[in-house]
């Protein structure tokens, strides 16, 4: 009989317990895939939110391995003036000032090696058209993929600085500010007697003869005291309503006089100017006067920095500022910004040089005739029309004077009548010598004049012949009733009436003093030109 070959299965092998088991492998080896998937989109989320984050970072954000930038975000290279692609491989030490590098360089070194803690610090970076960018920088040394690196996190702090710098500068006038303000009323009265006794004293002589000249030498004495006097009452504090006055100023004309004012001292000294308005017709809210003052101090600061001659560029530009695009000095809101550009070719201000330029008395010309008050008298007044001025300078490069002020409207066009009668000038001034010579002006041009020694005369002359008076002019500080209540009697009974207030404080500081309506502002010491186109402005 045959024997039929069976083939034994081998002892304790379970088949279907086989089969569960691999099931539940592949049950475990899913669930890790789909956890791994679910960790990888976390991660990639959250390093899409950190991307934008940075990204979009109001601060410059930057990555440093071997002294060598391997990242920096958007903001960093506004700040340096340079696309990603020009930045990534650059040293740190060609974005750096010079004078901040050693100590920079050798803070990250030491930081690489984990020799020191996270730092923060202040430092100078240069953008890509080399001006200088004030920073506040918080760096920490970090592993990136086995590299020792330094992330670095960098803030524009110029804002803040410059408001450190107005604080600085406001204490150190204070001094100044008080001594102006004592002596102002008494020391313009002297200088305007001095001033009236030389004029007629010159006038009684003929020319060439030696009183005449020596009169002429008094009067050159008195006008330098004068300049000098009104420098110094330009740094008293500015008002609060010192806008009571202004007006519409179209600045392309008030570059164009200054520049035909020093036309002959640019032409002695072979010096070139060359002004360009890129937007016509730019107007700011000012004063005219001191405006063009401003400008001419300008100019002529650029023409003493320029031995051998050379080249002012004036460039006449409109620019958007916004607080978060550019650094605005504190409290100027954003908005549209007249910038007139002085730049010249001359000897430049070293870094130490261009710290103190807005300091009073402080000055780096030679010449005893400088009293460095004009930067610090010009940066007070642009200050009070709402801008403010930036300087930029290298030594041998030259320097660049930036006026900065909001942008008016244009004025309305004014209609001139022509009278066909006297006008009628009340005159109210306690000192004698002053009457006659505003008296003898008025006369000369054809006025009738009412003078008054006292405010109680005044106030009695103005009761009695109120309809006839076209212009009154008033010494604000008198004896008993004063300008002040002058003005006030005035302004209630004729507030159609023009008013000339004069005194030996500054406008701003009158102005402070005296919130009586609208009226305009003659300080003294004032020379007869001054005054009479004074009365005509308001006439006219």
């Amino acid at each position: 009989m045959e024997k039929t070959a069976v083939q034994d299965e081998p002892a304790g092998l379970d088949v279907p317990a086989l089969d569960g088991d691999l099931a539940e492998v592949n049950r475990l080896l899913r669930m890790e895939i789909e956890a791994r998937i679910a960790a990888e989109e976390s991660l990639a989320a959250s390093e899409r939110k950190y991307r934008a984050m940075v990204h979009s970072a109001v601060d410059g954000i930057c990555i440093l391995q071997e002294q060598v930038l391997s990242y920096v975000n958007p903001r960093l290279c506004e700040m340096l003036e340079r696309d990603q692609d020009a930045l990534i491989g650059t040293s740190l030490a060609e974005h750096i000032a010079e004078d901040q590098v050693d100590r920079t360089l050798g803070l990250y070194r030491r930081m690489a090696k984990r020799d020191v803690f996270p730092q923060r610090y202040e430092t100078v970076l240069v953008s890509k058209g080399g001006q200088r960018v004030d920073v506040a920088v918080s760096a920490s040394a970090i592993d990136i993929d086995g590299f020792p690196s330094v992330v670095v996190i960098v803030r524009d702090i110029a804002s803040q600085k410059r408001a450190r710098q107005i604080a600085i500068e406001n204490e150190r006038l204070e001094a100044v500010r008080t001594v102006a303000h004592g002596i102002s009323n008494n020391f313009s009265n002297i200088l305007s007697v001095i001033s009236s006794y030389a004029a007629s004293i010159a006038d009684s002589f003929l020319p060439n003869t030696r009183p005449h000249e020596s009169a002429r030498k008094i009067l050159e004495a008195v006008s330098h005291a004068t300049d000098l006097t009104r420098r110094l009452l330009g740094l008293v504090r500015v008002s609060p309503d010192a806008g009571l006055q202004l007006s519409a100023v179209d600045v392309a004309t008030s570059v164009s006089k200054a520049c035909e004012l020093i036309a002959p001292t640019l032409r002695e000294r072979d010096i070139v100017v060359d002004v360009n308005a890129a937007v016509p017709n730019l107007y700011i809210q000012a004063d005219a006067g001191p405006f063009l003052d401003v400008l001419m101090n300008i100019f002529l600061n650029g023409a003493d920095a320029m031995p051998q001659g050379g080249r002012l560029d004036v460039q006449i530009l409109l620019q958007e500022r916004q607080q978060a695009t550019h650094t605005l000095p504190p409290g100027v809101a954003d908005g549209d910004y007249v910038d007139v550009s002085v730049s010249d070719s001359g000897i430049g201000m070293t870094p130490e040089q261009l710290a103190h330029v807005f300091e009073p008395f402080y000055t780096t010309k030679a010449d005893r005739e400088c009293f460095g008050l004009g930067l610090p008298v010009a940066q007070r007044m642009i200050q009070s029309w709402g801008g403010w001025i930036e300087v930029r300078s290298t030594p041998g490069e030259g320097t660049c004077m930036q006026l900065i002020i909001p942008r008016a409207a244009a004025p309305h066009p004014a209609s001139h009548d022509t009278p066909d009668h006297a006008r009628t000038v009340l005159v109210v001034d306690d000192h004698a010598g002053r009457r006659r010579m505003m008296r003898r002006v008025l006369m000369t041009d054809g006025c009738i004049v009412l003078e008054a020694e006292t405010g109680v005369q005044a106030i009695e002359l103005y009761r009695n012949r109120s309809q006839d008076i076209d212009l009154a002019v008033i010494d604000w500080i008198m004896p008993g009733v004063d300008g002040r209540d002058v003005l006030q009697v005035i302004h209630e009974g004729s507030p159609e009436i023009p008013i000339l207030m004069l005194s030996g404080f500054s406008r701003d500081y009158v102005r402070s003093q005296v919130r009586i309506g609208a009226w305009a502002f003659l300080q003294k010491p004032f020379s007869t030109p001054q005054f009479r186109a004074a009365v005509h402005k308001l006439l006219d």
